[in-house]
C-alpha cells in the first residue's frame, strides 16, 4: 500500500461548477498542501477539471447515461488499491468503495455525508429503504464521517455519531484580487444598464429551492431591478419566464465567469430555499458553498427565515431574512438595499471579513481533518 495517497470518489460528473465536486477538489487541495498525493475519480471530466493540480481518473458513462459504480471497474479498483486514505461522496458508491477500502485494509475511510437521501424519497418506499440500507452500511464501514453542517450531522445515526467531523463548505480563492470583467465576458454581454439593481442567484435548482416568492416580489417593484439566474435544474421548469420581464435565466456558467459576475455586476444575492423541503426545518442544515462565495464578493444576502439557514446569517447583519413565502416583505428588503448604498457598503465590508474565516484551509484545520490525515493516514 502506498502511504500518503488520498483517493477521492464521487458519483457525479467531474465538473467544477457542481458544488459536491468542488468540495472534493478543495479537500484534495488541502491534503496536497499537507504533502499528500491526490486523485479524484468520478464520471467523465471537463477541461476545467484537467487544469487542477489533482490527478483525475474519469470513469466513462455506461449506455444509459448513469454513473458507473461497478465495484469491479478497473479505474475504481486501482484508485482504492493505491490509497492510504479515501473520501467518498454518494451512499451507493460509498457502499462499494468503503467496502473495498475496508477489505484492502485502507486505514482511513471517510464518508462525505450531505444528508439522508431516503428522507427526500419517502413517497418511494423501495428506493427509500434501499438508500437507507446503503447509507447505514457506509456509516459502519467508514472510520470517519464528514458532514457539511451541524444540521446534517444531526441526521447521522447515533451509532456513528462519534465518527463525525463537521467540515463545512468554504470559499476559494480568497486572495483579495478581483476577477476582471472582460468586454467579451458573459456578464458584459448581458448589457445590464449600470443603474439597474442586479440580484444574482447561482445554483443547481432542485426541490430545495423555490423561485415563485421572488418572482412575485419583483412584480411589486416598479424600480429598475433585475434577477439574474445562473444555473440549471428541474426547478426552473416550473417558472414561466416569459411572464416576468425582470427575471433573466442565463444557464450554467464556468466558475471564473460566475465569480466575475458576482464581484463586478451584482448588487445583492439570493438564497431561495424552499421552506417546505423536508430538511429546511432541520436547524443549521444548509452549508451552501454559494453563500460563502456571495460573502466573499461582498454581497448582501436575501433569504427566507427558516430553521435550516446557515447561522452566520443570524449572527451577523449580512442582508435580510423574510418570512417564508412573504413576497411583499422580500420586495421591501430589495428596495431597502437598492436605496441605501451606505448599508450595502457596510454589509460588503463585514461580509468580506467573515468570508476570510471560511477558507478551505481554516475549515480543514478547525474540523480536525488535517489532524486526522496526519495521525491516521500514516498508519499501516
Amino acid at each position: 500500500m502506498l502511504r500518503g495517497h488520498l483517493a477521492l470518489f464521487t458519483d457525479l460528473p467531474l465538473r467544477i461548477e457542481h458544488a459536491p465536486v468542488s468540495r472534493l477538489v478543495n479537500i484534495g487541495r488541502v491534503a496536497a498542501e499537507e504533502g499528500w498525493s491526490v486523485s479524484l475519480t468520478g464520471v467523465e471530466a471537463t477541461p476545467d477539471i484537467d487544469k487542477l493540480p489533482i490527478r483525475v481518473c474519469a470513469v466513462a458513462r455506461n449506455p444509459n447515461g448513469r454513473t458507473v459504480i461497478n465495484p469491479f471497474n478497473a479505474v475504481i479498483r486501482r484508485a482504492v488499491s493505491s490509497a492510504g486514505a479515501v473520501v467518498v461522496r454518494g451512499y451507493w458508491l460509498g457502499f462499494f468503495v468503503l467496502a473495498m477500502a475496508w477489505f484492502r485494509g485502507v486505514p482511513l475511510r471517510m464518508f462525505d455525508f450531505h444528508g439522508s437521501t431516503w428522507r427526500e424519497v419517502r413517497d418511494r418506499p423501495f428506493y427509500a429503504a434501499l438508500s437507507w440500507g446503503m447509507e447505514s452500511i457506509a456509516f459502519s464501514l467508514a472510520t470517519h464521517v464528514l458532514t457539511v453542517s451541524e444540521g446534517v450531522k444531526s441526521q447521522v445515526p447515533k451509532r456513528a455519531a462519534g465518527k463525525c467531523m463537521v467540515f463545512e463548505n468554504g470559499v476559494s480563492p480568497l486572495d483579495g484580487q478581483r476577477v476582471p470583467l472582460g468586454q467579451q465576458s458573459r456578464s458584459s454581454r448581458l448589457n445590464i444598464p449600470t443603474d439597474t439593481f442586479c440580484i444574482g442567484v447561482v445554483a443547481r435548482f432542485g426541490a430545495h429551492f423555490e423561485l415563485d416568492t421572488v418572482c412575485r416580489a419583483l412584480e411589486n417593484i416598479e424600480a429598475d431591478v433585475l434577477l439574474v439566474i445562473v444555473g440549471e435544474g428541474p426547478g426552473l421548469s416550473e417558472i414561466d419566464f416569459g411572464a416576468h420581464s425582470n427575471v433573466l435565466p442565463v444557464g450554467e456558467w464556468p466558475a471564473d465567469e460566475v465569480r466575475a459576475f458576482l464581484e463586478n455586476r451584482c448588487d445583492a444575492a439570493l438564497l431561495p430555499y424552499n421552506p417546505d423541503w423536508p430538511c429546511s426545518t432541520t436547524p443549521k442544515f444548509f452549508a451552501s458553498r454559494k453563500l460563502m462565495e456571495y460573502l466573499a464578493a461582498g454581497l448582501p444576502v436575501l433569504a427566507p427565515d427558516i430553521p435550516g439557514i446557515h447561522p452566520v446569517l443570524r449572527n451577523h447583519t449580512l442582508g435580510f431574512l423574510h418570512q417564508p413565502y412573504a413576497a411583499e416583505e422580500l420586495a421591501s428588503h430589495i428596495l431597502r438595499l437598492r436605496e441605501d448604498s451606505a448599508l450595502r457598503k457596510q454589509i460588503c465590508s463585514q461580509a468580506k471579513t467573515i468570508a476570510t474565516e471560511y477558507s478551505w484551509a481554516n475549515l480543514a484545520r478547525n474540523s480536525g481533518f488535517i489532524e486526522v490525515l496526519a495521525t491516521n493516514g500514516s498508519q499501516a
